[in-house]
Formats: structure tokens, sequence, C-alpha cells
């Protein structure tokens, strides 16, 4: 006797199998993107706590860069004060005082490796906070930007501020009471130069204010990056906290 196959049954199992490969592939699928956004948050996690420690070292790199520079800028100031042709007034020890202490050029050392590779990598994309990735997408420019003046101030420095002071100025008289190695150098040999006479000179006034005022700008760039390095790390904290 032959039996006729039973086409209900069948479809009812085909539909069961279906429906198990169908539940399978969306458990798969499911746990593909559990363990890729698990990752993510890995990866996301790694690149903020490397973003924290750069941050930090920079924020305090310009921190003290900014104090140095606040200091030179008083210096450079008071010598503007002096200028005129009264300088015998003044105590030649206080002059080259002045002086020594506003040859410093400003360099603050920045370290922007993580970040950068962050940005190249596409780590950075992984944060969640939109305006957190802002802040550190246009960090760059302004690093470069706060460069920029710095590499301007040390050219004016070494093409108009020593070029004068070479011809006008008596480095050894000035370092023997002041340099680093006064006491190895020891005094000049050479006839008494008065370091006082350049306050009387319009070249090294005008020297001094465009210094004083390139020198202020620069400050000004200091405490914004300052700022907005502190609105980096409380974006940081607040995602790493999440």
């Amino acid at each position: 006797m032959i039996r006729k196959p039973n086409f209900k049954l069948n479809w009812k199992y085909a539909m069961g199998e279906v429906a198990l490969i169908f539940i399978g592939i969306s458990l798969a699928i499911a746990f593909q993107n559990w363990n890729e956004d698990r990752k993510q948050n890995i990866e996301s996690k790694a690149i903020i706590e490397r973003l924290l420690l750069e941050v930090t070292e920079n924020k305090s790199s310009i921190e003290l860069e900014f104090s140095k520079l606040d200091s030179t800028l008083m210096h450079v100031q008071a010598l503007l004060q002096l200028s005129g042709p009264n300088y015998e007034q003044y105590a030649p020890v206080l002059i080259d005082s002045l002086i020594f202490r506003s040859l410093a050029g400003p360099k603050a050392a920045i370290g922007n490796g993580t970040l950068l590779e962050g940005i190249s990598s596409g780590k950075i994309s992984l944060i969640h906070s939109d305006s957190l990735r802002s802040l550190l997408y246009g960090w760059p420019k302004m690093v470069e930007d706060m460069q920029s003046t710095e590499k301007f101030a040390d050219r004016d420095n070494a093409t108009a501020l020593f070029p004068f002071l070479y011809d006008e100025f008596s480095f050894r008289q000035m370092d023997s009471s002041f340099g680093p190695a006064k006491d190895k150098i020891g005094k000049s040999n050479n006839p008494y130069t008065d370091n006082r006479r350049v306050l009387s000179m319009r070249k090294f006034e005008n020297i001094m204010d465009n210094k004083f005022y390139v020198y202020d700008a620069l400050l000004t760039e200091y405490m914004g990056l300052i700022d907005y390095l502190s609105q980096i790390e409380a974006g940081l904290h607040k995602e790493a906290d999440k």
C-alpha cells in the first residue's frame, strides 16, 4: 500500500527549521553587534585614558611657560619704563639684571602624538560626545597658531635684539653677574662698557616695545590654550565616567 506524503506536516517542519535558522542568524548578528560595541567601548576608554594623560601633561607645560613668560614680560615692561636719556640714575646691576631676564625665548613643550594617532586611526570618532570630538579636532590648529607666534618671537630675538646687543652691550659683564656659568667665566679684561646706555637708544626702545606686544599676545594665546585644554579635560573625564 502506497502511503501519501503528509504535505501539511512537512510544511510545519520546514517552517520550524526556517524559524530556527532565522533565530540563529539573529542571535549571531546580535552577538556580533554586541561584541563589536564592546570592542569599540574598550578602544574608546583606552584612547580617552591616553588623551587624559597627554592633556594633563600639555596643560602643565603651558602653565609653566605662561608663568615664565609673564615674568619675562614684567622685565621687558620695566625696561620700557626706564628708557630715556637719564639712564645714569639707575644702578648698572639693575639694568643688567632686567636685560638678562628679558632674553629668554618662550617655547611650550606640547605633545600631540596620542591625539594625532587617534585622528588618523579614526579612534577619536569612537568618542560619543560631539562637542568633545569637535574640541579635539580643533586642538592641532590652535597649537599651530601659538607655535607660529613663538617662532615669530624667536626670529625677532635672533634678527633684531641680539644683533643690536652684540654691538652696543657687554654680555660678559652681564653674564659675570647673572649667567649660569658666572663663577667660571669671571669678569672681562676689556674696558668697562656702560650697559645702561642702551636705555637712551631709540632702536633698543623699539625692539623692547615690539617684544612686549608679541609676548603679551603670546601670553593671551597661552591662556586660551589652558582654557581650551580645561574644556577637553572636563569632557574626557565625563566620557571616562560613563
